[in-house]
């Protein structure tokens, strides 16, 4: 996986993980970290755009909230 802002990936990743990160957003702790900016050429032009790529174990936090609001 792409590493984010703060050079995590999903390497390494462990059940005490999700259990610290689910406590800590069950009690508002959970804060996300800024995308890593980087500048990507357009297809078939000379100008850039930025693409922005997010931590990816914030990406498992994202899906979890988005199973859980889609529920209700």
């Amino acid at each position: 996986m792409s590493k984010g802002i703060d050079n995590l990936t999903l390497d390494g990743i462990s059940l005490k993980w999700y259990e610290k990160t689910a406590r800590e957003t069950r009690c508002g702790g959970f804060h996300f970290s800024p995308a890593r900016r980087v500048m990507i050429p357009k297809p078939g032009k000379k100008e850039l755009r930025p693409f922005s790529v997010g931590n990816p174990r914030e990406k498992i936090v994202q899906k979890a909230l988005t199973l859980v609001l889609e529920s209700i």
